[in-house]
């Protein structure tokens, strides 16, 4: 089944990339980013709008939308949805090459595919909270359906994890 970039996606993945108007290194200290997670052609110094942030994200979102659309896999809205999101923030080769997207592929469990989102939650050899918390949203939606706020993230990986979760992940 095909689907497409709803306003929820978009909404979905901007809140997790949260917006920065000026151009600056990604978590790595690798890449030049700037806007909603935004890296083609992005120079030092770059500004820009929201508005031009948005048109950015979707542009990016939709070329993840169109390989995910090209596997032809049986998902709904919501499961497409959030892998657009991972394969929007950790790259399509990423994502191509993830036992993540072979479980998927193969009609897994969603308990199953939900733990390989938990896998992707280091940037440059450290685990970072906020993307502890990114792949906890992408699994609730992946297997609940619930397009999660970080702060809904943050409650449910707490009642998985226990108040102490971060240090328990070594973030």
């Amino acid at each position: 089944m095909q689907h497409t970039i709803t306003d929820d996606t978009v909404a979905f993945i901007a809140h997790w990339e949260g917006f920065k108007s000026h151009a600056y290194y990604d978590a790595t200290g690798h890449v030049w980013t700037i806007g909603y997670g935004h890296t083609k052609a992005v120079y030092k110094d770059m500004v820009c709008t929201k508005a031009e942030a948005l048109k950015w994200l979707k542009t990016d979102a939709n070329r993840v939308a169109k390989y995910i659309n090209s596997l032809d896999m049986n998902i709904n809205q919501e499961q497409f949805d959030a892998l657009v999101s991972f394969g929007y923030n950790v790259g399509t080769g990423s994502l191509r090459q993830s036992t993540l997207l072979k479980y998927v592929k193969h009609s897994a469990p969603a308990g199953n595919v939900m733990t390989e989102f938990y896998k992707w939650i280091r940037s440059g050899g450290k685990v970072l909270p906020g993307l502890v918390l990114r792949r906890e949203g992408e699994a609730m939606l992946y297997g609940e359906g619930k397009y999660a706020t970080k702060k809904e993230a943050e409650a449910h990986i707490t009642k998985r994890k226990g108040k102490d979760w971060r240090s328990v992940l070594g973030c």
